[in-house]
Formats: structure tokens, C-alpha cells, sequence
């Protein structure tokens, strides 16, 4: 845990896997969510990014930028949220890149009945729809539901677009059985694929960072998931959506909408899950983890829930222990 963080205990009264306590993250007002074993920290200065994550007393599994950077928002790393796909803000923000100030705006945070909950400020070109984002633990996960409000009248498409900054020795794809795609991998044109790509099977896909190469890569599995280790610990998201099945009354909830469109990638097999590697080296290295919900009109607003854990693998070879828990 960062030195600088100053926890004060002040309880507040939420359910009881998650205590929600104030403190301060580098000198910013911040919110500690944990359940006694896993901990995460929001700071709503950052653009409401989440910017800790790990087991209580434990190392931080996000990417943050060096404590001599306070100002440099685009160094500030941890996890966010934006309106998606990337390859849309071509058509509706002023830039494609860097991202518009509702990513270093302070975001609103209030208080709920499971934990807290952070809205950004509106969104040009989404017709002033506002990220939110609802933190809890339920069952030892961290739970984050993503949404994108309504933009009323707007017929844009838009997508959750789910961003967490890490720097882990090994991470792990999960692959479709079937796709359009060589290797049933979607590589942006864009990237250099350089050596870091290893096909575990053809429905597992390893990555070992290598500092200087620039990449990004997509899939579409039946069960949308990522996975990263380091020092004998694997972090797991995995995502949940509601979709409708035509005949039922209620809507059914599951790893992925089988009846979607996603973004990117080519119709039907658009992609749920992305990975990209920064070329820059240590102490300003690290990859994206990112997770993408289907595409919505931008009037309706976007949905999207992910799950993280924690766990301990130990001497046990990474594959195999991803490979079993991206498939639970």
C-alpha cells in the first residue's frame, strides 16, 4: 500500500460484506471500499477513477502514474470507465485523443445501500450522458456496475467501454471456438504484434509483456473474461449483462448478450474483451485490460457489470490456472 494513504476509520453503515470508509489517496480525498480481505480506492478528483486494488495490507494491482506527476492526469493509470467504442469518437468529440474533461473532472460520489456510487460530468458528443458507476463486494468479489445514461433523442451508438491500467508479468485471453478472425484473435491494423502473443490453445490466448512493443488485440468469447498474474496471485474480471430473450417475460442475466451486436470488429463477432500493450518503458509501462459491453443507441444508455477477484495460484503454471478460472 502507497505510504502517502492516510486511512481514517470512519465507518459508514452500508450492508456488511462491504465497509466504506472516507481517506485520502496522495493527498486527495478518496473512498476505501473493502470486505477485510480486499480492498479498492476511489478518488473522485481523478476523473473518479478507481486507482487501488488488492488484498488489504497487499500490493496494488493498478498501474498508477509516479508520485512526481500529480498533474499529469494522463499518467494518473488505475481503472475508468468511458463511453465506447474508441473508434467512435472520430465521429462524435471534438478529438479522437486524449480523452474529453469528464476524464479529469471530479466525479460526483454518493453513498448507497451496498456501497458507493460515482457520476462524471456529461459527455459531449453522447448528448450529455454521464458515466456512473456503483462500487460493492458481494461473495468476495468487487463489484462495479457500469452504466451510461440516456441521451434523449440521440441515436448514436455507444458502449460501455471498460478500462483497467495494470502491469502484470502474464495475462490471458480467452479465445471463441469459432471466428472470422485468424487464430480467432482481432488484431487492430495498427499494431505491431511483435513476440508477445503465445497461443496457449486455440481458445486461450497468453501475453508476456515486452517493454517497446505497441499493440492492441480483441476477441469474442462465449464467456467474456480477462486474466492477469503476477507473484503468485491471478486478478480475474469477468462481466455480466441483462438481455432479453424473445418469448420470456423477464429478462435473463449472463456473461454476454448472444443476440448483441458488439463493438468493433466484424458483424456478430464484434468484440467483448480487448487488450493493449504501451511501448513505453518502466516506470511509465503498463497494459490495458479492457472490457466492452454490447452497443446501444445512445438514447436507451448502456449497461455493463464486472466482477473482480483475487487469486492465489502459487508455484501452479499461470495457463492452467487461468484456464480453469476464465471459464467459471
Amino acid at each position: 500500500m502507497h505510504r502517502a494513504l492516510l486511512l481514517v476509520a470512519v465507518a459508514l453503515s452500508v450492508r456488511a460484506d462491504t465497509l466504506v470508509e472516507k481517506t485520502t489517496f496522495r493527498d486527495e480525498s478518496a473512498w476505501r471500499l473493502t470486505d477485510g480481505i480486499t480492498e479498492a480506492i476511489i478518488v473522485p478528483s481523478y476523473g473518479g477513477r478507481l486507482m487501488r486494488y488488492g488484498k488489504v495490507g497487499g500490493e496494488n494491482w493498478l498501474w498508477n502514474g509516479q508520485p512526481d506527476e500529480p498533474g499529469e492526469y494522463m499518467r494518473w493509470g488505475g481503472d475508468k470507465t468511458f463511453p465506447g467504442p474508441h473508434s467512435m469518437w472520430r465521429f462524435t468529440a471534438k478529438k479522437s485523443w486524449p480523452p474529453p474533461t469528464p476524464d479529469t473532472t471530479e466525479h460526483a460520489v454518493e453513498k448507497t445501500a451496498t456501497g458507493i456510487l460515482t457520476t462524471s460530468p456529461p459527455w459531449d458528443g453522447y448528448g450529455g450522458a454521464r458515466v456512473v458507476r456503483e462500487y460493492g463486494f458481494e461473495n468476495g468479489d468487487l463489484v462495479i456496475h457500469h452504466r451510461i445514461t440516456p441521451a434523449e433523442g440521440s441515436a448514436v451508438p455507444v458502449a460501455v467501454w471498460v478500462i483497467t491500467q495494470c502491469e502484470p508479468s502474464v495475462a490471458y485471453i480467452p479465445l471463441p471456438k469459432k471466428s472470422p478472425y485468424k487464430d480467432n484473435v482481432f488484431w487492430f491494423d495498427w499494431s505491431k504484434r511483435g513476440t508477445s502473443g503465445n497461443l496457449i490453445s486455440p481458445t486461450l490466448l497468453e501475453i508476456r509483456p515486452t517493454v517497446g512493443e505497441v499493440f492492441k488485440l480483441g476477441a469474442h468469447p462465449e464467456r467474456p473474461a480477462l486474466a492477469a498474474v503476477r507473484n503468485g496471485v491471478l486478478f480475474l474480471q469477468r462481466t455480466e449483462v441483462e438481455f432479453s430473450v424473445k418469448g420470456e417475460a423477464a429478462p435473463r442475466r449472463g456473461p454476454r448478450d448472444p443476440g448483441a451486436q458488439y463493438p468493433e470488429g466484424a458483424d456478430g463477432a464484434g468484440l467483448s474483451v480487448e487488450f493493449y500493450h504501451h511501448n513505453l518503458p518502466p516506470p511509465r509501462h503498463y497494459i490495458e485490460l479492457e472490457l466492452l459491453s454490447p452497443l446501444r443507441p445512445a438514447r436507451e444508455g448502456a449497461a455493463l457489470t464486472t466482477r473482480w477477484s483475487l487469486h492465489d495460484i502459487g508455484a501452479r503454471p499461470a495457463a492452467e490456472a487461468a484456464a480453469e478460472l476464465l471459464q467459471k
